[in-house]
């Protein structure tokens, strides 16, 4: 189980003119998913109130969930199932009745990934451990993935998360919510093999990524 903290300073000008306008700083994390093209973004995995110094943290303990949505963006994902618990190299099943299976190990998956089988059109979501906002940055579940061409027909999705995590600017996001599309500049801080990264948002409303670790 690997934590990350990504250490985001914006300038003052920003921090007066977001706050002013409701808006919000927003991140999301990459999945790559066998039914997809290419990695996605596609849900806000929290907000947090726009300040001189943030600090965004989470860890990759993973849940995942059935849904019967299909991917609308701006519209809040809603499961179908309560979140199960997942690890990688691990395999669950989705039961015609909307029933989640407990996660059995499947050794021919890769490292850092994991599968979904639904036997039923479904879409799969998956949750995992975000900062909250709160004062002393305490983690809880949040979603950050839904299938990208889902509902799904009945068959199974390999799913690998991206140690990748994607910042922006946003007012009418929360979290939760699915996304296509951005209003602001966005930036892309990869964490592959790495827990640790410092982000600036300067004067000008550019983003640069000062250092990982």
């Amino acid at each position: 189980m690997s934590k990350y903290e990504v250490t985001v300073d914006i300038d003052k000008y920003w921090v007066k003119k977001y706050n002013d306008d409701k808006a919000q700083l927003c991140f999301s994390h990459g999945v790559g998913d066998n039914t997809a093209q290419s990695d996605a973004f596609n849900v806000i995995g929290g907000t947090e109130v726009v300040a001189e110094n943030v600090i965004i943290s989470w860890e990759d303990t993973f849940s995942i969930a059935g849904s019967a949505q299909k991917f609308d963006a701006g519209t809040k994902v809603e499961s179908k199932t309560e979140p199960g618990k997942i690890k990688f190299k691990e395999r669950v099943g989705l039961e015609d009745n909307f029933v989640l299976t407990p996660a059995q190990p499947d050794e021919k998956l890769k490292e850092g990934s994991f599968a979904f089988d639904n036997k039923i059109k479904a879409s799969a979501v998956l949750y995992k451990q975000v900062s909250s906002g709160t004062a002393n940055n305490t983690l809880q579940p949040a979603p950050f993935y839904i299938s990208v061409n889902g509902p799904n027909a009945p068959g199974s999705s390999v799913l690998t998360p991206k140690a990748i995590c994607r910042l922006f600017f946003a007012n009418v996001f929360k979290t939760g919510t699915m996304v296509d599309s951005y209003t602001s500049e966005f930036v892309d801080v990869d964490l592959t093999g790495k827990t640790k990264a410092t982000v600036a948002y300067n004067e000008e409303g550019h983003w640069k990524v000062v250092g990982v670790e």
